[in-house]
């Protein structure tokens, strides 16, 4: 049976259940999903904002290396590409079998679906002025300062 859901909602069921996943200890499987919200609100954000969480990310990263180096600090700078690539590795590693298919993917998770699921949310906020007037997604919240 063919179905036409929107965007907004399809990322909204992603995002409650990467939640759940995480709750459940589930990270990877919480990051992969957080991820594929955290795409679609993205670009909405980017749309409706003119930015999103990643690209405020690489912004502050930015910002933290500009005043290093204003105070005679040591700070390498990188690419807005590779500090995208470098926030997205274990999300893309999990997701995708590139270089060795066969290989292992190795990295903190938790934190990982954690950072991702912030990042989805902040997305929402963005795209939509406030978040999610849901539940499990409130619940999740309580247990944060956003």
């Amino acid at each position: 049976m063919n179905q036409i859901h929107d965007k907004r909602d399809v990322a909204l069921v992603q995002l409650r259940q990467a939640i759940q996943l995480y709750d459940d200890e589930d990270f990877i499987c919480s990051l992969t999903l957080a991820g594929a919200a955290e795409e679609i609100l993205g670009k909405i954000a980017k749309a409706r904002s003119g930015e999103n969480a990643l690209q405020q990310d690489v912004d502050f990263v930015n910002e933290i290396v500009e005043s290093a180096q204003n105070a005679g600090l040591t700070a390498a700078a990188a690419t807005p590409k590779e500090l995208i690539s470098r926030r997205n590795r274990l999300r893309n590693e999990a997701k995708h079998a590139k270089e060795e298919p066969s290989g292992s993917v190795s990295g903190d998770f938790e934190v990982a679906a954690d950072e991702m699921i912030d990042r989805t949310l902040r997305n929402w906020s963005l795209a939509f002025g406030d978040y999610p007037d849901d539940p499990v997604i409130q619940e999740y919240l309580s247990r944060y300062d956003h």
